[in-house]
């Protein structure tokens, strides 16, 4: 439910900036165990509720369709239809590694670094972006 609070206070900070648009990416990423799996998809589909009857823009991606595809072509639309007065909200939920000196962020499939995140961002003109990496350890 920490989650669910921090969120909540986050997004409507965000919203409070006139009629921009609020967009939110949510991605559950691998646990390594059935019971990280578990609850890290649990949290993204908490989030994904948050906002379901919302002006928020949300997208949701846990279990087999968390990839890294997914998640580049949800910040690639994103930047497609977001205006300079706009928010962007990416929540990764997981575990990360590092690869060298490269971070990670562990996905189905190939996992997704942290320059292929800052690219895909970057190309988003909104005026606001904020990151949010939850895990357990």
């Amino acid at each position: 439910m920490k989650l669910a609070v921090l969120l909540a206070l986050a997004t409507s900070v965000f919203l409070s900036t006139s009629h921009a648009a609020t967009y939110v990416v949510t991605v559950a990423g691998l646990g390594g165990e059935k019971e990280f799996e578990d609850r890290f998809s649990g949290w993204a589909k908490d989030v994904e509720k948050l906002y379901q009857g919302s002006d928020v823009k949300a997208e949701t991606f846990y279990g087999a369709k968390a990839t890294r595809e997914k998640l580049l072509a949800s910040l690639t639309a994103i930047a497609g239809q977001a205006q300079a007065a706009d928010s962007v909200i990416v929540m990764l939920i997981g575990h990360g590694t590092f690869v060298g000196s490269e971070y990670q962020f562990n996905l189905p499939g190939p996992a997704v670094s942290g320059a292929q995140l800052a690219s895909g961002l970057d190309k988003i003109p909104a005026r606001q972006h904020m990151m949010v990496r939850m895990h357990e350890a």
